[in-house]
Order: structure tokens, then C-alpha cells, then sequence
């Protein structure tokens, strides 16, 4: 029968967690990070399941208790590992013996902000395409609606912009052997019917 796991800790943070995990490890205590890898990937999902907690046999949890508040930062004492914060770096000193103010760190240069541009309704309709195209591959009066569609994008005298267009193009591709599919399909079937 497998041994119970309890909770030792709770990290806020994926790498603190993975460090206590590497440090119990070391120590030979089997350890694992409960929920790593979903919280991991999302990391908004992690406050969600309650941060990342450090499981161990409940065998071994004072003795972990005790080898992480040695070896973690704050030595000594019981810590609230979901609180831990990395702080500020320590003043140097000057040749004086004096600190040296500690400086900012150098501002990086802005980007500008991207410009969000509109798209025209010819652009709309050529970003919508696809959509209908795959619809009238499945329901063939739809594909009509798609071909009418594509000629309203190229007869449309607005912007369009290329990515759009290779769009708009492959949509135009597509209606073709969509509909060819079908009438094939429609022959077939009338070709049997009067066989």
C-alpha cells in the first residue's frame, strides 16, 4: 500500500517550488510538485488550484519542514513559502567604506505602440471566407453564398490587405473543388439512379 503524501509546502512562484523540490531531493527525500504541469502552462491557473504545493510522504514532513527552512531563504524559523520575494540587491561600497546609492536600472527604450488599423468591409468579408467555404463543403447551398462572397471581395473597389487576399484566393480555390466534389457526387448518384 502506497504511503499518504501531505502537503509540506505551498509555493506562489513555479521555480521556488522546483528549487525546494531539487533541495528535498538531494536530501533523499522523495518529493513532487502537485499539479506542476497543468499550473505550469497557465500560469494564471496556478493562484487557481492554490499555487504549487510541495508534496512529500507524511512520514517525512518535519524532516523536510526542517531541511527546507535551512537550506531556503530566511533560514531558521517557519516560512510562508508563497510569500517569498527574491528582495532588493545589497548596496556596495565604495572605497570610503561608504554605500554607494544604488542605481536604477537603465530605462528601456519604448516601443511604439503598434496601430491597430480597421478592416475594411471588403477585408471583413475575405477574413470570413474560410468559414463559409468549409460550411458549404458540408452544405452544398452554402457554397453559393461563399462564391458570392469571393466575387464581392475582387469586384469591391476598398483596401485589401495581402494577407486577406491570399485568403480571399485560397477560399476561391477552395469553392472550386468543393463544388466539383459535389457535382461528382450528384452524378454519381444520378448515374446509379438510372442504371
Amino acid at each position: 500500500m502506497a504511503e499518504e503524501v501531505v502537503t509540506a509546502a505551498v509555493f506562489g512562484d513555479h521555480t521556488q517550488a522546483i528549487a525546494a523540490r531539487l533541495e528535498l531531493d538531494a536530501a533523499g527525500i522523495p518529493a513532487f510538485v502537485a499539479d506542476e504541469h497543468v499550473a505550469g502552462g497557465i500560469l494564471s491557473l496556478a493562484t487557481a488550484i492554490g499555487g504549487f504545493r510541495l508534496q512529500v510522504p507524511a512520514s517525512r514532513l518535519e524532516e523536510s519542514l526542517r531541511l527546507l527552512d535551512e537550506r531556503m531563504p530566511g533560514g531558521g524559523g517557519t516560512t510562508d513559502w508563497s510569500e517569498v520575494d527574491v528582495g532588493v540587491p545589497e548596496p556596495e561600497e565604495n572605497e570610503d567604506g561608504e554605500e554607494a546609492p544604488l542605481q536604477s536600472p537603465a530605462p528601456s527604450p519604448t516601443m511604439p505602440e503598434p496601430i491597430e488599423e480597421t478592416l475594411t468591409l471588403r477585408e471583413q468579408r475575405a477574413e470570413r471566407l474560410m468559414t463559409g467555404v468549409v460550411i458549404g463543403i458540408i452544405c452544398f447551398p452554402v457554397l453559393f453564398l461563399a462564391f458570392w462572397r469571393v466575387i464581392q471581395v475582387f469586384v469591391s473597389d476598398e483596401r485589401l490587405r495581402p494577407e486577406s487576399s491570399r485568403k480571399a484566393k485560397l477560399a476561391g480555390v477552395l469553392i472550386v473543388v468543393g463544388t466539383t466534389l459535389w457535382l461528382m457526387a450528384l452524378c454519381a448518384g444520378l448515374g446509379r439512379a438510372f442504371y
